[in-house]
């Protein structure tokens, strides 16, 4: 009789234990997720931020949609012109940006090595 009624009060104490630690282990396995995969994302977009509020004239870029471009205007807050080819400028919002991939204007000689390249291939046609 005396037996039967230990381990009845063993069997409550266990699942009071239980109730709590599953609590516990929801908020670890939330602080857990917070740190691998929130945080990380919430840089990245830090990051990107800075990236876009530091664009200027002449850095060469390089859009979500993959087109490289040349900043050739900042519009406004929100908007930036782009030349994607020569005399083709678009204008395209600031998020668009994915990197810049250097900066400077292209140099006249370069410029000029790749009119040379054009001609000699219509040339050679």
């Amino acid at each position: 009789m005396f037996i039967s009624n230990a381990y009845a009060q063993n069997a409550e104490a266990a699942m009071q234990g239980t109730g709590a630690s599953s609590w516990i282990m929801i908020a670890v396995m939330f602080a857990i997720m917070w740190l691998f995969v929130f945080r990380p994302q919430a840089k990245r977009h830090k990051e990107h931020q800075q990236l876009i509020n530091s664009l200027k004239k002449g850095d060469k870029i390089v859009t979500d949609s993959g087109i490289y471009g040349l900043v050739t205007k900042l519009v406004d807050d929100s908007v930036v012109e782009v030349e994607i080819a020569e005399g083709v400028r678009v204008e395209m919002v600031r998020n668009a940006v994915a990197a810049v991939t250097g900066s400077g204007k292209v140099k006249a000689s370069d410029t000029q090595k790749a009119k040379a390249k054009t001609k000699s291939k219509k040339k050679a046609a």
